[in-house]
């Protein structure tokens, strides 16, 4: 049975100065406003730009102007007119979704080719700044020693990383965290987590919202973790990061062979480089990281998986290990980051992100200790292609096309071949109580994977000196699949077990495996208004959602298993509609079918 699911939202909030995030924007704005320094006078058609882009705007009749779209970063603002002195204010910070003030007051030129320079100051408060947040940009995030996104996060106030990694803000489930990119979700809609690993190298600017959310976005509870990254420049510019390392303790009782110093257990390379492809036109931004860490939970390789042989006499000896050390807790990844920007004109840009990561990683069991070969592992991969085009239709209006596609897979299993004949009988883990394996294999199968499509429109405008106007609307289909098995031994056509063992994959009605395939799609669409007067700010929106899952539910809540329900009326089909199952309905040839 289909279900669709259907939700309205309208959110308003008004504060004394104080507005909520337009949090899927990637960008910024700085306003202000250009006077005679001597008489006050507001002067009309004065050039402001930001030195060494394409950005910039000229004054109204009043003084005032607005540059839109300005990626976050720190900049130097000029502002030129004729027959006053060029005026420069240097290390200007402008931060995803904040509007950022500049204002000037030239003095008339007295001699050709002055120029005033200062340098701008934070401000102790943002005006426009409502939620409980956390920003951290490119120069603060290299100067601190954490190494991945979880510890970067780890830092920031109201959340916290558990035990197996994963993100809580202000005490909620990791499932209630929307992870963005550049504006685009790179949520993993199957468990609510990060589909990819973002490296810091790629981080422009982190915000962590923890409260407030805007009606521009949905799908979060707890937070909101939004990712700008970085672009390519218009001169070379690269860094390389290399180092290694190990575990070391005396305390072998606890942590056993890590007394044993091995620099090659623990090692980084990592490296960026961006740069022009064409000087003003096309430039690039590359990242790449190469990432070992052997664990610091050994088990000593004493039994092998294979266990028991058969000898000729029809003994059986145990096969055992050489007593090596295994890692137990091992990861390894690989990630990085591509991006390119074209500006096709002036103004007009296609901007194309790809980010990616492949993990493989083994977490530690401790029924396996003295069967380490017997565990399986697993492999995470996960990537997202963003395609963007931005397109001013002057300087207060703008809009965006995005096109994206991402894909998250996580793999567990002992071997890749289910038929794998170094597969031995579940038998051979059957062991007493609080005792280790000696031998046998683990017959568990883990696969799912996320595919989607994401296409968005949004159009920005600054209709006057007090509003901006935010409109847009998003599109996302997915491809969710679920596979869990556990192999069974394979038997003949009387039902006995065929031996030698070999695994056999039961049907996806059976109790030992789980199989789901489902298309959902979702859409969206908002209107938002950022009215801003110099002591009071007023954010309003309206947000609609549209859920449409494209699978079923169960018809009876109460019995939910429809491989093996438990109520007669679920079982068997009631032919003369008296709405009782008689013995004499109660037959195999008048079972349900899974699909009726």
């Amino acid at each position: 049975m289909q279900k669709t699911l259907l939700l309205l939202i309208v959110a308003t909030w008004i504060f004394l100065g104080f507005p909520a995030q337009s949090m899927a924007q990637s960008y910024g704005k700085i306003v202000g406003v250009v006077v005679d320094a001597e008489t006050g006078d507001p002067l009309p058609g004065a050039n402001v730009y930001l030195e060494g882009t394409t950005l910039g705007a000229s004054t109204d009749v009043d003084g005032t102007y607005v540059i839109l779209r300005v990626p976050p970063g720190t900049y130097n603002v000029v502002v030129e007119y004729i027959g006053y002195q060029k005026m420069t204010v240097q290390n200007v910070k402008v931060q995803t979704d904040l509007t950022t003030r500049v204002d000037f007051k030239l003095k008339p030129e007295t001699i050709k080719g002055e120029e005033v320079v200062v340098v701008a100051e934070e401000p102790v408060i943002r005006k426009d700044l409502t939620s409980v947040e956390s920003r951290v940009q490119q120069e603060t995030i290299q100067k601190i020693p954490v190494q991945d996104l979880g510890d970067l996060l780890n830092l920031q106030a109201g959340v916290v990383r558990d035990a197996g990694g994963a993100i809580h803000i202000r005490g909620g489930r990791s499932s209630e965290i929307s992870y963005m990119v550049n504006g685009i979700s790179i949520t993993d809609d199957f468990t609510r987590s990060q589909a990819l690993q973002v490296e810091n190298e790629s981080i422009q600017e982190l915000q962590v919202i923890s409260g407030t959310f805007n009606a521009e976005y949905g799908n979060a509870m707890s937070g909101i973790i939004n990712i700008v990254t970085r672009t390519g420049s218009n001169k070379f510019e690269g860094s390389m990061k290399v180092f290694s390392g190990d575990y070391y303790t005396r305390a072998t009782n606890i942590f056993w062979h890590l007394d044993k110093f091995s620099p090659k257990d623990i090692y980084n390379f990592q490296g960026s480089l961006s740069g022009p492809i064409v000087k003003d036109k096309l430039r690039f931004f590359a990242t790449l990281r190469r990432w070992y860490d052997d664990g610091w939970l050994y088990a000593p390789y004493v039994y092998s998986p294979q266990g028991r042989v058969q000898v000729i006499n029809g003994d059986t000896v145990q096969v055992r290990g050489d007593s090596s050390a295994v890692p137990m807790n091992f990861r390894s990844r690989v990630s990085g980051q591509f991006s390119m920007e074209w500006f096709v004109t002036h103004q007009m840009k296609l901007k194309f992100d790809f980010l990616g990561s492949m993990e493989s990683r083994h977490n530690y069991n401790h029924f396996f200790r003295l069967n380490p070969y017997g565990s399986r592992g697993e492999k995470e991969r996960g990537y997202t292609g963003i395609l963007t085009f931005i397109h001013p239709l002057s300087e207060k209006v703008f809009y965006d096309i995005t096109i994206a596609n991402k894909f998250s897979t996580l793999v567990s299993r002992l071997y890749d071949d289910p038929y794998d004949p170094r597969y031995v009988h579940p038998d051979s883990l059957n062991v007493g109580a609080f005792q280790f394996s000696k031998a046998g294999t683990d017959l568990g199968r883990y696969e799912r994977y996320t595919r989607s499509w994401i296409a968005k429109f949004s159009i920005t405008a600054q209709a006057t000196q007090r509003h901006q106007v935010k409109l847009g609307a998003e599109y996302q289909r997915d491809d969710v699949y679920f596979d869990n098995v556990t192999l069974v031994p394979a038997t003949d056509e009387n039902g006995q077990q065929i031996q030698p063992f070999k695994p056999m994959i039961l049907p996806p009605s059976s109790p030992t495996h789980e199989q789901v395939r489902r298309f959902p799609e979702k859409f969206a669409a908002f209107i938002q208004d950022k009215i801003e007067y110099e002591e009071l700010v007023i954010n309003i929106g309206v947000r609609f959602d549209l859920f449409n899952p494209n699978g079923k539910i169960p018809k009876d809540l109460s019995d939910p298993n429809i491989y093996q329900p438990f109520k007669l009326q679920h079982i068997y089909k009631d032919l003369n509609g008296d709405g009782v199952i008689s013995e004499d309905e109660q037959r195999p040839d008048n079972e349900y079918t899974l699909e009726e």
